[in-house]
């Protein structure tokens, strides 16, 4: 879907496209970075970008903002702005449908925000500020997202694999390499979560600024605490289960590798026995 400037705007009124890269990609519009352990960076992408052929697909946009320089913008401005999200705001995912246009209201500025798009209202002079506070906002939210969105697609499979956190036989063998790629995705997911922990948890900023309580109010608006709460406890139960596999089939194998070299051991000393018979027969012949 193409994205255009809604009508009616106040001049100066512009559409910013942003996608996230590491910090050791290269691009000649930079407008964000975050330290480590994030170690990202927001860029600018431009028309050029989109035909740019490059085997990566991080040059696409994760974020559209249209920023509106106006002090004290009327209805029908805001009115607009609210249906430009509405219209380009993408559904989450498994639904249908796009979720309501959330609106934040703070200090004259007003940012109305939807999955992978935002209009925000500030003066002039405000804007970058506003700009920059929500474009680190939606990073770290939109990660928050991603990891929410993959474990939730993997419930099944989790349901699935249980039985095997509590007997692990012959049978169950071919599915090793796919219980140890589900567990290793876990820990990559729990990895995740704990780079974008520091920002997402951090302490209200004293004294504080305007783009400080921006990204305050943003992660209230967002229920980012109790988010990574409910993370948390399902990442402790796919821990558990895969760990717990992991441990089944590790014991049956060592099991299995036990009971073969008692075996070995057996008919060695079974075919030692024979020969010592056989010799001990042959004396006796003798």
């Amino acid at each position: 879907m193409s994205v255009t400037l809604p009508q009616s705007l106040p001049d100066h009124s512009r559409i910013t496209r942003i996608a996230y890269l590491p910090v050791e990609t290269p691009h000649p519009d930079v407008i964000a970075e975050f330290p480590a352990p994030v170690r990202m960076r927001a860029v600018r992408l431009s028309a050029e970008d989109d035909t740019y052929p490059s085997p990566s697909p991080a040059l696409r946009a994760r974020l559209t903002l249209l920023s509106i320089p106006v002090a004290e913008p009327d209805e029908r401005v805001l009115e607009s702005a609210r249906e430009w999200v509405q219209q380009h705001a993408e559904p989450d995912a498994g639904l249908a449908s796009r979720q309501p246009t959330q609106l934040l209201m703070f200090h004259g500025m007003h940012i109305f925000w939807g999955r992978g798009c935002a209009a925000l209202l500030a003066a002039a002079d405000r804007l970058p500020v506003a700009e920059q506070a929500f474009i680190e906002a939606a990073y770290f939210e939109g990660e928050l997202y991603e990891i929410e969105t993959l474990l939730n697609h993997d419930w099944p499979l989790l349901e699935q694999d249980i039985p095997c956190a509590f007997d692990f036989s012959a049978r169950n063998l071919s599915r090793q390499p796919e219980l140890r790629q589900r567990f290793g995705k876990v820990l990559q997911l729990q990895s995740r979560l704990s780079r974008i922990l520091p920002y997402l948890e951090a302490p209200h900023a004293y004294p504080p600024t305007v783009a400080s309580q921006i990204g305050e109010r943003l992660r209230e608006r967002m229920r980012v605490e109790y988010r990574i709460e409910w993370l948390d406890g399902q990442l402790e139960v796919f821990e558990q289960v895969y760990e717990l596999c992991g441990d089944r089939s590790s014991n049956f194998v060592h099991a299995r590798a036990t009971n073969a070299l008692e075996w070995v051991i057996i008919l060695l000393l079974v075919v030692q026995i024979l020969l010592m018979l056989f010799e001990t027969l042959s004396v006796v012949e003798a």
